[in-house]
């Protein structure tokens, strides 16, 4: 997709039941078959039970007969805004009173419009024959203007900028002009450098709470996907809710003067170690700005060091704290009572795999870094390898186990982006998933396991963490000794039809439960009963920590 689809994209709510996109009827799509890589498979793979309506906005009208009133969620008008203008007080009767409307409309003012303009090459059908209005090109005024007279309520307007090596040239050409004209050289060219806009309308102003949600990325490699930066996206798909990233990665400064006055504020820490007392001073700018201070782990915070000898301090010294898992909850739970489980989600579901009965089977190991994890079913493994020559296994950063394998039918990759792991990870058909019987691993989440069956590879998998999502003989299996895990690969190997019965159980059962779709709302909705009950969690910090108020 490109750079303006693509944020097009970000914008469509994850969880909406019923997308139209209304295409301008000049560089429409030819058919619904003939879009493959378009902004629906995109969002079905976030949402593959929702349905996404593609049509052209020449036959708009005439595609929504079968399509009931107020049902649909989001109607996406890419560059159609101009030519359906006078058809959306009907088209918008088929949206929900609450549904969203986002338009992707071309910028009259971007600088290469404008030399195509003095060359004579202005862009063909940009303007309709039945109309006297621009079908696709609005200055940022005249956009603004469309929206009212369409009776809808605006939301907000994006600029989309593109990498633009000649502009500076161009604006010093024109600089004699300009200034006949008495225009603003610099306001000129900030207008000239957007490409697109993208806005966002609804049938009906909204009434909800305006939400800020700020948040230092301490931790950004496999974690932050997860856990900061797809739920972020999506939550910023919800109407009144702003998104504000701090990147330690990137050296980034924590400015808290970024929130607008009728946002309510989050700041949430991710995984941020304690440095008492240093840390009193960014705590105490938090409280006396009026933020929700909130701290985010997804693994025991014990295994640095660091966070032990500062006694948990930035724990304790929120107002309240977000885990991935139940077992977490309750460890944190005696610094901090305050205490809510978002569990680990599947972002994208993959696309469903032909080759799953195959003979000639992968197995994959990613991912596990500790040797008391891997090392006891090494013997085990070695002779099922030994007995089946054909079988393949691939192997993600664990260099020792790679080394211990005795077979040469092997491949190592080096730790790798998230990309990558799940390209590799989508080749393989059956995967290890260990984990020894640990404080520290029991605090794990389950996502290992989501991901093996978005991708269909059939999990062989310790009891550790996964008994509590895997269901033994029917999404994967559980191993619960070397003999059982020999016995059991072993089994999957042999047996390629009950393998894809496997994998297609899984995948079925992370489609239905387990996609981030399904659950990011709970975020900003904790979020907003949080900071209702503020005053009563500043009381309890007070308490807890008296210092913060000295």
């Amino acid at each position: 997709m490109s750079i303006t689809e693509t944020t097009l994209y970000k914008l469509i709510p994850p969880d909406a039941g019923i997308v139209i996109e209304i295409n301008d009827s000049h560089h429409a799509p030819a058919g619904d078959d003939d879009y493959p890589a378009s902004l629906k498979a995109e969002y079905q793979s976030q949402n593959p039970q929702g349905q996404y309506l593609t049509f052209a906005s020449r036959s708009a009208l005439d595609n929504t007969a079968g399509i009931s009133l107020h049902s649909v969620d989001c109607l996406v008008l890419n560059q159609s805004l101009g030519e359906v203008f006078p058809l959306l007080p009907t088209l918008t009767r088929f949206l929900r009173d609450d549904g969203l409307i986002i338009a992707c409309v071309s910028n009259v003012h971007h600088w290469r419009v404008l030399v195509n303009l003095f060359q004579g090459n202005w862009p063909l059908a940009l303007t309709h024959p039945s109309q006297s209005y621009p079908s696709q090109f609005f200055s940022l005024s005249s956009l603004r203007s469309l929206i009212q007279a369409a009776g809808l309520h605006l939301l907000d307007i994006q600029a989309i900028e593109q990498p633009a090596k000649d502009l500076k040239r161009f604006i010093q050409d024109l600089s004699p002009l300009l200034q006949a004209l008495s225009i603003n050289p610099q306001d000129f060219q900030q207008r000239s450098r957007v490409s697109h806009f993208l806005l966002r309308a609804t049938k009906q102003p909204l009434t909800t709470p305006k939400l800020f949600i700020q948040t230092y990325v301490a931790v950004s490699g496999a974690c932050g996907p997860v856990r900061v930066y797809d739920p972020d996206q999506f939550s910023a798909t919800i109407p009144h809710t702003r998104i504000h990233q701090v990147e330690k990665k990137r050296g980034d400064t924590i400015r808290l003067n970024v929130a607008r006055p009728d946002e309510a504020k989050v700041f949430i820490w991710q995984r941020t170690l304690s440095r008492y007392p240093d840390d009193l001073a960014s705590q105490k700018a938090l409280l006396n700005r009026g933020y929700l201070i909130v701290s985010e782990w997804d693994d025991d915070p014990r295994f640095w060091q660091q966070e032990q000898d500062h006694d948990f301090f930035r724990i304790r010294s929120s107002h309240c704290v977000q885990v991935a898992t139940e077992s977490l909850a309750t460890f944190v739970t005696q610094f901090n009572p305050h205490v809510k489980v978002f569990a680990n989600q599947l972002t994208r579901l993959p696309a469903r795999r032909n080759d799953l009965n195959t003979k000639q089977p992968i197995v994959f190991l990613g991912g596990v870094r500790y040797p008391e994890d891997w090392q006891p079913i090494v013997p085990a493994l070695n002779r099922v390898l030994a007995r089946f020559p054909h079988v393949a296994i691939k192997v993600i950063h664990a260099q020792d186990f790679f080394n211990a394998l005795e077979t040469p039918n092997k491949t190592f990759y080096p730790l790798c982006p998230p990309a990558e792991y799940h390209d590799i990870l989508h080749t393989c058909h059956i995967g290890i998933l260990p984990l020894a019987d640990t404080e520290f691993n029991r605090m794990k989440s389950d996502l290992k396991f989501l991901e093996h069956a978005g991708h269909q590879a059939v999990a062989l998998a310790s009891p550790t963490v996964y008994a509590h999502s895997l269901i033994d003989g029917q999404t994967g299996y559980l191993y619960h000794s070397p003999a059982e895990f020999e016995e059991k690969l072993a089994h999957l190997i042999e047996h390629p039809e009950q393998r894809q019965t496997i994998a297609d159980n899984a995948y079925q059962w992370v489609r239905d439960h387990r996609l981030l779709s399904q659950h990011y709302r709970e975020r900003r909705n904790w979020y907003l009963q949080m900071l209702a009950d503020r005053d009563r969690l500043t009381a309890d910090l007070k308490h807890r920590v008296p210092e913060l108020f000295q």
